[in-house]
C-alpha cells in the first residue's frame, strides 16, 4: 500500500523569503570571513564593531523590515586577534539567527540585545539576548544535539571559552566569558 501526502508549495513573499534566507547565511559567513581577512595577522580587530556588523547582517537577511530590533551595547576597547574573532563571530550569528527564527513564532516584533565589554580582570563578556517565547520546555541548550548549537560550543571550546544561558517568560540570555590570555595575545 502507497501513502500519499500533500506538501503545500509557498508562494509570493512566502516563497521568496524560504528562497532568500539560505543566500542571507551565505552572504554573512562570507563577511565574516573577508572582513577580519584583509586585516594584517598582528592587526587587532574591534570585536564589538565586528559582531554588530554581523548581527545586523543577519537580522536583515532573516527577519521582515520593522519585526526585529537589534539593540547593541558593545564597548570600543574588546581588540581581539583575528584567529579569535572568527570563531566568536559564527557563534553570535547562530544565536542571533536562532533568536530571530524562533524567539517570536507568531511574527510579532521582537527584541535582540547584543553586548560585548571588557571586564576589570582582562576577560571579555559578549551577551545574546531576545525578548521572546524561550526555549521549547525540556529543551536544554547545553545538552541540545541541535547542529547549531553544538557547532557553537565546539567553537566556544577552540577560543577557552565558557558559555552558559539562561531564561525566563522575557526571552533567552546567551553569556561567552573569554578568558584574558585571548586578549592578551596582541
Amino acid at each position: 500500500m502507497r501513502m500519499q501526502t500533500t506538501t503545500r508549495i509557498p508562494e509570493g513573499d512566502e516563497l521568496r523569503a524560504v528562497l532568500e534566507e539560505p543566500g542571507g547565511r551565505v552572504d554573512t559567513v562570507a563577511r565574516l570571513h573577508r572582513d577580519p581577512a584583509a586585516a594584517p595577522s598582528e592587526a587587532a580587530i574591534d570585536l564589538g564593531k565586528f559582531l554588530q556588523d554581523s548581527a545586523g547582517a543577519v537580522v536583515a537577511a532573516l527577519s521582515a523590515p520593522g519585526c526585529i530590533t537589534l539593540l547593541t551595547d558593545c564597548e570600543e576597547n574588546c581588540l581581539l586577534a583575528r584567529e579569535t574573532v572568527m570563531p566568536i563571530g559564527l557563534i553570535v550569528v547562530e544565536l542571533v539567527t536562532n533568536s530571530v527564527k524562533y524567539a517570536h513564532p507568531t511574527g510579532v516584533e521582537g527584541k535582540i540585545r547584543l553586548g560585548c565589554r571588557r571586564n576589570l580582570d582582562g576577560t571579555i563578556t559578549v551577551e545574546i539576548s531576545d525578548d521572546g517565547v524561550g526555549l521549547p520546555e525540556g529543551l536544554d541548550p547545553m545538552k541540545a544535539g541541535t547542529l547549531g548549537l553544538r557547532l557553537v560550543y565546539l567553537l566556544a571550546g577552540r577560543i577557552g571559552a565558557r558559555i552558559g544561558f539562561s531564561q525566563d517568560p522575557l526571552g533567552v540570555s546567551f553569556v561567552l566569558e573569554l578568558p584574558a590570555a585571548t586578549s592578551a595575545q596582541l
